[in-house]
């Protein structure tokens, strides 16, 4: 355990020296001598920078405007801005070794907001995506965004193919975090750190905000490090129903989802395998004031001193001093500690410490093996997937370009026609094809009316996985004291996402058909 002091010393250094200079400069958004919102307008594509009107991104250029903003003192603070489109930030790169990635074309990132200048408003990346991030810098407060302080939002914004080499302190998405929000972000490409470092995550590198509903598939991979993880490197306060797929390696606690962990941890899972010295876990490296609930580990640890689940107990295993953790906790804690219902692979590790349930592989595919757990709506399993084990169904759907056709539960009159046999009643979108159930389910007389099929239509989006957890309930056309009586012809098209759950009543497209009828 020796060893571990030169980085509980370095990292006792930063803890008083950086991060809660940043806190105090987080809440300093509006101070005096900061550039207004009203001067900023003419570098973006449109908007005022209020809620209803956000300032609008559209390109590179005025992405990289924005961090040039605060670097020259612009106020944040309350003002809004939304992507319109995808961003290509240009930047083409190769890894060399392990550890470091040579800029191949384009030019290096600056991020937004910094510690003397934190990013305090809101940014909606409206589901796009930024592609080519490149950072590589000796510099701490590194990401995307530096530093994010009270009352930020960063939100619906995926970042792809980034490459981000830093100090300290530093992440996919954000650098630090104060009381700052990161929701619906997702995260691919590959972090590294300088040797020493501390504080590095694929989302962010010091948590002391919530990250929500958030995803990282980006390698994180350090060496001679304190505190790393594949969400966040330190989690003050909270991470819910987020996970982790790639690999995580570091030194001194190093987790799937928190390196140090002394927050709230709800709803999460990790599947990359995790590689660490001292206090490595498949969820959080170091547990300290803190609670993990409804959680589990899938991916395999390695090191010296490892858990399934926890690598080590900071206030129980006496693996810091406690000049440190005294120093550590001053500021972060929940006042207890608790792990709840969560799980691990018996097989990722060669033997237990005690934190968390270990499962069989067998036991991992099954409910029934997670007490307590929402399977209805917060988790499923969807066997023959490849892994068949427990996936979050809020980060497993998604939008497509075609969900416009989606029926919105309204009805709507036939496209044309007359209901005879040449020139039939004319369906060409579902609120049509629903008008045709209402009908006839309040009893109107169609016997011997025709109705012809134009189009597909889509009744819910079956392109989102678990679809059937948000679909639209759909009413048959037609019941025993109301039959349809009369003819359909759906024109070799489809209807897609036919979705009725009534185990008492008719089921199907139609409810009853009368006799004779097709």
């Amino acid at each position: 355990m020796k060893r571990a002091h030169w980085l509980l010393f370095f990292a006792t250094l930063m803890l008083a020296g950086m991060v809660f200079t940043t806190v105090v400069s987080a809440e300093a958004g509006d101070s005096d001598g900061l550039i207004a919102p009203a001067s900023a307008a003419s570098g973006f594509a449109g908007g005022d920078g209020t809620e209803d009107s956000p300032y609008l991104i559209e390109t590179a250029e005025q992405l990289r405007y924005l961090a040039k903003l605060h670097k020259d003192g612009f106020s944040s603070l309350g003002v809004h801005f939304r992507l319109t489109k995808d961003i290509d930030l240009g930047a083409r790169w190769v890894t060399e070794g392990s550890l470091y990635g040579k800029l191949l074309e384009g030019e290096s990132w600056e991020p937004i907001g910094s510690e003397e200048n934190v990013f305090a408003g809101v940014f909606d990346g409206g589901g796009h995506s930024i592609e080519g991030l490149y950072i590589n810098t000796k510099e701490d407060f590194q990401g995307l965004f530096g530093a994010i302080g009270l009352g930020a939002r960063v939100q619906n914004v995926r970042i792809y193919s980034a490459y981000i080499h830093g100090g300290s302190c530093f992440g996919g998405i954000a650098g630090i975090s104060t009381l700052g929000n990161i929701i619906d972000v997702t995260m691919s490409g590959h972090i590294s750190a300088e040797k020493y470092s501390i504080f590095v995550g694929g989302i962010c590198g010091y948590n002391g905000g919530n990250i929500v509903n958030c995803k990282n598939y980006g390698v994180v991979e350090t060496r001679n490090s304190l505190f790393i993880g594949g969400i966040t490197g330190v989690n003050t306060v909270s991470v819910i129903q987020c996970y982790n797929t790639a690999l995580v390696s570091g030194d001194i606690c190093v987790g799937g989802i928190a390196g140090m962990h002394t927050g709230f941890i709800e709803d999460c899972y990790n599947i990359g395998d995790i590689y660490g010295e001292s206090g490595a876990g498949g969820l959080a490296g170091g547990l300290a004031l803190g609670k993990i609930t409804c959680s589990y580990n899938y991916g395999t640890v390695h090191g010296e001193v490892v858990g399934g689940l926890v690598g080590i107990n900071a206030l129980a295993d006496e693996f810091f001093d406690e000049e440190f953790l005294e120093e550590f906790l001053e500021e972060d804690t929940v006042g207890e500690q608790a792990i709840i219902s969560c799980y691990y692979r018996a097989s990722c590790v060669e033997e237990h410490n005690g934190y968390g349930t270990p499962l069989t592989d067998e036991e991992m595919k099954n409910p029934a093996s997670y007490e307590g757990w929402d399977f209805k709506n917060v988790w499923t399993i969807l066997p023959g997937s490849g892994r068949d084990t427990p996936s979050l169904v809020r980060l497993m759907m998604y939008t497509t370009k075609a969900t416009s056709a989606r029926w919105n539960g309204k009805t709507q009159p036939f496209a044309g026609g007359s209901g005879t046999k040449d020139d039939p009643y004319r369906i060409q979108t579902a609120a049509q094809l629903a008008y045709l159930a209402e009908r006839v389910n309040k009893g109107e007389d169609f016997i011997g009316t025709h109705f012809r099929l134009e189009s597909d239509i889509v009744l819910n989006n079956v392109r989102i996985p678990v679809w059937t957890l948000s679909a639209r309930q759909w009413t048959p056309i037609g019941t025993a004291d109301r039959p349809f009586a009369d003819s359909f012809d759906g024109g070799g098209h489809t209807i897609y996402g036919l979705f009725v759950d009534n185990p008492t009543g008719l089921g199907g497209l139609f409810g009853f058909v009368g006799p004779g009828r097709k």
